[in-house]
């Protein structure tokens, strides 16, 4: 068994050998039927309108296009945050992934204590969450974690994430790849926001935007960066960034809110 760091060492082609290149081999043979039962599955929501259910509020879906992280917690955050501030009641919804016993998982426990004025629903059925976000909490606007191959629920805004490290899986599905589904899905996306964005060079994001161009030539392009406010300790005392920022390392940027989403929101 391969773990997170040596999976991503052979289908992004780093590791070497023929043991390597069959183990890529294996993984490809797994791929195209993978790829062709999503492929099915979007041609239904394509083209049968039944197989969605619209909740008569404006559903704002923060998603992505690989496995992995690419900084979906922060961006909910501050979506969050941005609706609140403009006097709309937001309640967030997500599926629960790795949730024990009726308690929220660590996402939902760090949005918990960030926002602990939004209420936040985790269900695998996330129409049903949805319809209780209006009928007990009075949602205006229902925010959507994780939710761009959740296509059962109808969204008006689906914003995607790409990391700038690993933006587009490696050109191949699961498991081939880091892809969730073919990269021909982000046509679907009304703005695709690239995170991350100040860890690769200018070239490189120029070529990345004209990627993301042609697979989905009618979204809005944003960068976001990460930039880290505080550190905190184990006995919890918090140190204004300022003060310390001389003697951080990089990776402590990868957990504060990210500073985009410049006005997409048309809802």
């Amino acid at each position: 068994m391969l773990s997170p760091a040596q999976f991503r060492d052979v289908v992004s082609g780093q590791r070497r050998g023929l043991g390597a290149a069959g183990l890529r081999g294996l993984l490809r043979l797994g791929e195209s039927p993978y790829s062709w039962a999503v492929r099915l599955r979007n041609y239904r929501y394509d083209f049968l309108k039944s197989a969605s259910f619209a909740v008569g509020v404006p559903v704002v879906s923060v998603g992505n296009l690989t496995m992995g992280g690419t900084g979906k917690t922060p961006m909910v955050e501050w979506i969050a945050r941005w609706l609140k501030e403009h006097g709309l009641r937001v309640v967030l919804i997500s599926r629960g992934y790795r949730s024990k016993d009726g308690a929220g998982n660590d996402e939902a426990l760090e949005l918990e204590q960030k926002l602990p004025d939004v209420p936040h629903l985790q269900n695998p059925d996330r129409v049903a969450a949805s319809r209780i976000a209006i009928e007990e909490h009075d949602a205006q606007v229902i925010l959507l974690d994780d939710g761009f191959q959740h296509r059962r629920l109808r969204r008006d805004l689906d914003l995607v994430l790409l990391d700038a490290l690993e933006p587009l899986g490696y050109g191949h599905v699961f498991p081939r790849g880091m892809l969730r589904e073919p990269k021909s899905g982000l046509r679907r996306a009304h703005v695709v926001c690239l995170t991350r964005a100040d860890l690769v060079t200018h070239n490189e994001r120029l070529d990345l935007r004209e990627e993301v161009g042609r697979l989905a030539p009618l979204a809005d392009w944003l960068e976001a960066a990460h930039s880290p406010r505080t550190l905190l300790h184990a006995k919890a005392r918090s140190l204004l960034w300022k003060s310390c920022k001389a003697n951080a390392s990089p990776r402590f940027a990868e957990s504060a809110i990210p500073r985009a989403f410049a006005g997409p929101w048309r809802g």
